[in-house]
């Protein structure tokens, strides 16, 4: 059985997962509106690439965590 406190850690990265995804998106959105050469857009893109690193990261975690579970 799984203890109480991991499952809880575990649905907060979860949580944390979800919402990096809807903040991929709505970066992935807002870069396609901007003109590709500009300041924004790279900043944009430099971000997006960001939050996917965190993404993979909190992935990484959940799979470490479950595991070990």
């Amino acid at each position: 059985m799984i203890n109480p406190r991991t499952a809880d850690y575990l649905a907060k990265v979860r949580a944390h997962i979800l919402e990096g995804e809807e903040n991929i998106a709505r970066q992935q959105a807002a870069a396609a509106t901007l003109d590709r050469d500009s300041t924004e857009a790279d900043l944009t893109q430099r971000l997006v690439r960001l939050l996917e690193h965190v993404r993979a990261m909190q992935i990484a975690e959940l799979d470490r965590v479950s595991r070990r579970n």
